[in-house]
């Protein structure tokens, strides 16, 4: 059988994934300290897919011969049937995923994830448990500090499995799918699986995306929320774009700069002017609607808390007999004399 037959097994990136979060897995356990040895394996294994990448598309550009074989081998997904498409993207999915989560769950062990984290649980677990969208980590109400309902929204699955790493994986699940949503985008417009590997390449390649995995947990989602979304718009499925639209819009307020964006992208890419300049002034009342929804539970509750009042939330860790404020100054002294 020749390599076109059964697209599904063979197309490059589901194989280059797999391989991936697998030698990345088996390596990173050689270790004792798995958690700290799997952080630097996993930044070789992305400055080892830099080089690879690169190489591979000077090859490209430079070479008709590799080129023609290039396209033939992306493209034969375009023309394979639909279960044999969903089974090699699914596997390349499920080989970002394993990659880049287990490198999120090493920020975790190391406890390397940002502080925001500890807040969206704690909102997480209070409305899932006493129904309040009260920050009790921050003594204020979750509106008076930003427009964000997803953590509410995803609350659930803490009845599932009571642990931070519920949130993280689900938070994870959507940001590893922006790029497939980013394959789905640009095949459809081309009609081109080649094109459509060209765009979950580049943005796989996208610092922004990696900042993305391991970003804090109410904003990260929006990138997958829009372009999904947008995908799902063009199939002319109403009810999943409806879905992803709501969902976006409860992420934080600046949802409305990537709708107005969109907005944008109407008016210029689409040359439909009066759509898209209805999406941008849309995208502008949402966002003073949602900051006057914010100041206005601001003014009831108004959140008073710097640094020195932060720390106090951990004062049982700090040895008996030092006040937060000492404990909180000589951690900077020592992280200057450590600089």
């Amino acid at each position: 059988a020749s390599r076109c037959d059964n697209p599904g097994v063979t197309w490059p990136p589901a194989l280059l994934f797999v391989v991936v979060a697998g030698l990345q897995l088996a390596i990173s356990f050689l270790a004792h300290d798995y958690a700290r040895f799997g952080l630097l394996v996993h930044e070789a294994s992305v400055k080892a897919l830099s080089v690879l990448l690169l190489t591979a598309g000077a090859l490209v550009a430079l070479l008709p011969g590799v080129r023609a074989r290039a396209v033939s081998s992306l493209d034969a997904l375009g023309g394979a049937p639909r279960r044999t498409r969903l089974l090699a993207l699914g596997a390349a999915y499920c080989g970002v995923f394993l990659w880049l989560g287990f490198f999120h769950y090493c920020t975790y062990r190391r406890y390397l994830l940002v502080n925001d984290t500890a807040f969206s649980v704690n909102l997480a677990h209070n409305f899932i448990r006493f129904g309040t969208l009260e920050h009790t980590m921050f003594g204020a109400h979750a509106l008076s500090i930003h427009f964000m309902l997803l953590m509410a929204v995803f609350s659930p699955v803490l009845l599932v499995w009571n642990d931070p790493l519920a949130l993280i994986a689900l938070q994870h699940a959507l940001v590893c799918s922006v790029p497939f949503a980013a394959y789905a985008l640009a095949a459809r417009q081309t009609a081109s699986s080649t094109a459509g590997t060209a765009a979950l390449l580049l943005t796989l390649c996208s610092p922004y995306f990696h900042d993305l995995v391991g970003s804090n947990q109410h904003i990260a989602s929006l990138a997958a929320f829009l372009p999904w979304g947008l995908y799902f718009l063009g199939e002319g499925k109403r009810v999943p774009f409806l879905l992803c639209f709501v969902l976006m819009l409860c992420t934080y307020e600046t949802a409305a700069f990537a709708l107005a964006g969109y907005g944008v992208y109407v008016i210029f890419g689409e040359g439909r002017r009066r759509a898209g300049l209805a999406v941008t002034a849309a995208a502008a009342a949402l966002f003073l609607l949602e900051l006057a929804v914010t100041r206005s539970f601001e003014a009831r509750e108004p959140l008073g808390i710097g640094p020195v009042g932060r720390f106090s939330m951990f004062s049982h860790l700090v040895p008996p007999g030092v006040a937060p404020e000492d404990a909180l100054r000589q951690e900077d002294d020592d992280d200057q004399r450590r600089e």
